[in-house]
């Protein structure tokens, strides 16, 4: 009986390796695109945005962190509404090339802090795309057998690889100069959605749930 047990257990995991390693190596991918540039967003958002909108202040202005948290729920209701229409490459691409293109303007747009502000709103609401389309993907593309082995572990690796982005990144964002911070990370946005986009193994909006045909 214990046998039996320990095969049951292990089944989903030969199972991957088996039939779906390519599904996998993509979803650990792009799950690891998301979570490394969200944590260098979170890491060195504040201090580059503080030395942008407001550089005699010590710490970002009240309103601009309600606003950030408005554009991240902005987002989030937005991405629920458009992710059947928009697909999830769609949504990628939002998340990815849109962002990445928004913090890429921020570092050469003029230093007005009304619109460094409004793009940093739209910007954090564009991330909530990747994660809602990533999220999406990774249950409609695996079978019922293995969908919470996939996805638990790609969160695993995704946490991993967030613990070591912090870790690494954590000393240079303390003196990044804001510019080259915000080109730095929408640069890897853009380099995440290429990933993202141009290897998606299949466009799974509207379509049956893996296992399920």
């Amino acid at each position: 009986g214990r046998g039996m047990r320990g095969g049951a257990r292990s089944a989903p995991l030969a199972e991957l390796r088996r039939r779906h390693l390519g599904l996998l190596a993509y979803a650990v991918g792009f799950f690891s695109c998301l979570a490394g540039t969200t944590v260098l967003i979170d890491n060195w958002g504040p201090g580059v945005l503080r030395r942008l909108v407001a550089p005699s202040s010590s710490e970002l202005p009240h309103e601009l962190l309600l606003l950030l948290s408005g554009g991240d729920l902005a987002g989030i209701l937005v991405s629920i509404l458009a992710v059947d229409r928009i697909g999830r490459r769609g949504c990628f691409r939002i998340g990815f090339f849109l962002q990445g293109t928004l913090l890429a303007g921020m570092a050469v747009a003029p230093r007005h802090p009304p619109l460094l502000a409004a793009i940093g709103f739209v910007a954090t609401g564009c991330r909530c795309f990747g994660w809602e389309a990533a999220q999406m993907w990774c249950v409609e593309a695996f079978p019922t057998p293995v969908r919470a082995t996939a996805l638990a572990l790609s969160v695993t690796v995704m946490r991993l690889l967030s613990v070591a982005t912090l870790t690494l990144s954590a000393a240079a964002g303390r003196n990044a100069e804001p510019a080259l911070a915000l080109l730095t990370i929408g640069g890897l946005l853009f380099v995440g959605g290429c990933f993202a986009t141009l290897l998606l193994p299949r466009e799974t909006a509207g379509a049956l749930m893996a296992g399920d045909g």
